[in-house]
C-alpha cells in the first residue's frame, strides 16, 4: 500500500526498538478529523507495531509554505536547547507560545498554521537527553592516506573521525596524537589538533613526519579526544583508539650471497629483495667492486627495473680466489 505522498508503508520500516519522532509539514498528513475509514499518514505511522514512529507532528489542515521555516526551525530550537530535556508535549507547546508571541510572527498565517501542527503520541515522553558531554574516536574512524606507507615518503596524512554522542558543547576540545612502534611505549612523535566546536561529527587531519631509519615496520598512532580530560562526560572509555600501520621500506636489500659467505661458484648470482613486497615498478641500481668505497678499475654496476620482489644480477666478471667483493643495492636515485 501507499500514500499520497511517496512514502513507504511504516510496516516496511523495522524501527524497533528505537522508533523516531516524525515531523511532517506537508498538507493534511495528520488530517484525522474527517470521518473515514481509511487511515491517515500520521495513524499508520503511529499505529503501526514494528516500524513507524514513537510520535507525529503534522498538520491536519492546509499549511503554507511561507510559514514551515520559522515553525519547522524553532521547532528544533525547541528540542535542541530552549526546552532541553523537557518532554515532546512541553517542547510542542512551548514552540507553539514562543511562535505567538515573537513579534516575527505575528501574522495570521502563523496562527492558522500552529493551530493546524497536530502532537499525536504520548506527550510525556522524552527525546534522548543526556546530561553530559560524550566525546567518541573508534578504529574505522582512523586512515592513513596514502594507504599503503613507505619510507619514499617524507609524510602522510591521518585521518580520525570524531564524534559527540552526549550533549553539545560549544566549547573547543583538543585531539591529541601519539606515534610510538609496537613493543615500545616511547612516543616518537606528538601532535594536537584543536576542533572549535564539536556538536556531531566532524574529521581531524594530521600530517605525521616519516623517519626512513625508525619507523620502518608496525607502527602504532594513537589519538585521543579530550586528552587533558577538560570535559566530566558520561565515558571516557570511548575517547581513544590506535591505528596500526606498517611502514614499507623502499630499500632494497641485498639477500644472496649474504655478509661473509665464502663464494665458490663463478655463476653466481647476486640476489635482492625489495623489502616491500607491493613496491611500484622503479629503477634500482646494483654495484659490485674489490674495495668497500666502489672506486675501483674493477667496479661494475647495473641498473634493473623490477616491481616488488627479488631482484636478480650476474655480473660479468670472474673472480679471484681470497679475495673480498663488496656489493650493495639501492634505488637508483640513491646511490
Amino acid at each position: 500500500t501507499g500514500f499520497d505522498y511517496n512514502l513507504n508503508s511504516p510496516d516496511n520500516y523495522n524501527s524497533s526498538p528505537r522508533f523516531p519522532v516524525f515531523s511532517s509539514f506537508a498538507c493534511e498528513v495528520a488530517h484525522i478529523f474527517s470521518l473515514s475509514s481509511e487511515k491517515t499518514i500520521s495513524e499508520r505511522y503511529i499505529r503501526s507495531v514494528n516500524g513507524g514512529s514513537i510520535a507525529m507532528i503534522a498538520g491536519n489542515n492546509q499549511g503554507w509554505t511561507g510559514t514551515l521555516p520559522g515553525y519547522m526551525t524553532n521547532l528544533y530550537k525547541s528540542w535542541g536547547y530552549r526546552d532541553y530535556g523537557k518532554t515532546l508535549g512541553e517542547q510542542y507547546r512551548n514552540n507553539i507560545a514562543y511562535l505567538q508571541s515573537s513579534p516575527l510572527y505575528t501574522d495570521d498565517f502563523m496562527d492558522i498554521h500552529t493551530q493546524c501542527m497536530l502532537f499525536q503520541g504520548d506527550p510525556a515522553l522524552t527525546v534522548y537527553n543526556p546530561e553530559k558531554v560524550d566525546y567518541a574516536i573508534e578504529e574505522p574512524g582512523l586512515a592513513a592516506l596514502p594507504a599503503n606507507v613507505t619510507t619514499a615518503l617524507d609524510s602522510f596524512e591521518l585521518r580520525a573521525t570524531v564524534y559527540s554522542l552526549g550533549k553539545s558543547q560549544h566549547d573547543s576540545v583538543w585531539v591529541r596524537l601519539q606515534h610510538t612502534i609496537q613493543g615500545s611505549s616511547t612516543i616518537l612523535y606528538a601532535d594536537s589538533v584543536k576542533i572549535a566546536k564539536l556538536l556531531s561529527v566532524d574529521t581531524v587531519r594530521f600530517k605525521v613526519p616519516i623517519n626512513a631509519t625508525t619507523d620502518i615496520g608496525v607502527n602504532r598512532y594513537t589519538v585521543k579526544i579530550d586528552a587533558g580530560e577538560q570535559f566530566d562526560e558520561l565515558s571516557e572509555a570511548n575517547n581513544e583508539s590506535t591505528l596500526s600501520l606498517f611502514i614499507y621500506s623502499e630499500n632494497l636489500e641485498p639477500v644472496y650471497p649474504k655478509r661473509y659467505a665464502i663464494v665458490h661458484d663463478q655463476n653466481t648470482v647476486l640476489k635482492a629483495s625489495t623489502l616491500n613486497a607491493f613496491a611500484p615498478l622503479r629503477k634500482y641500481r646494483l654495484e659490485i667492486d674489490t674495495t668497500e668505497l666502489f672506486n675501483s678499475n674493477l667496479k661494475q654496476s647495473t641498473e634493473i627495473t623490477s616491481t616488488g620482489g627479488v631482484v636478480k644480477w650476474k655480473p660479468a666478471m670472474t673472480y679471484t680466489d681470497s679475495v673480498v667483493y663488496y656489493w650493495r643495492t639501492a634505488p637508483d636515485t640513491v646511490i
